[in-house]
């Protein structure tokens, strides 16, 4: 019985393992599927956003000012996610408030790069598919990020002066 259930856990391990290969090679019609192969890393110490290729793109997408704007908002990043063929990582200003921010998606199937940004309260989104409503999920969480419910109203905290 015991010999069953690791056999059964073997093979389990080894087409999951077989899955994640599969999902890392697969073919992509973006030139960015390179990025899923450094998931989890720093995108500016891996120099993702001075690349060539994407540096062209997000130019023609924001133009050169914004660009520039977005590579200054993005000095402190999350790393590099993936997750359902979208690249994605976020990130802060290096002097930032909390409204100075950006976030870059990349669909990799459908080879469009979506990019979000905000600087003090003022959010602006491109989007190279020429709709920016449509946006993937990540985006949405990122663009929403402020609309979570806090877990206690303003209203019951009660500061030290009130107490006494």
């Amino acid at each position: 019985m015991v010999k069953k259930v690791l056999i059964i856990l073997f093979v389990t391990i080894l087409f999951g393992c077989q899955s994640q290969v599969k999902e890392a090679n697969k073919p992509y019609k973006s030139e960015f599927s390179e990025l899923v192969a450094i998931k989890g890393h720093d995108p500016v110490e891996e120099g993702v956003l001075t690349s060539p290729a994407l540096k062209d793109r997000l130019t023609k997408l924001l133009g050169e000012g914004k660009y520039d704007t977005l590579v200054t908002i993005m000095h402190e990043c999350t790393p590099i996610g993936f997750n359902n063929d979208i690249v994605y990582w976020m990130g802060y200003s290096k002097d930032y408030p909390a409204t100075t921010g950006a976030a870059v998606i990349i669909d990799l199937n459908e080879d469009i790069i979506y990019v979000a940004y905000e600087i003090d309260d003022i959010m602006e989104r491109f989007s190279e598919a020429g709709d920016v409503r449509e946006t993937p999920t990540r985006l949405q969480l990122w663009l929403n990020r402020r609309d979570r419910p806090m877990l206690v109203e303003p209203e019951t905290i009660i500061s030290e002066e009130e107490e006494s």
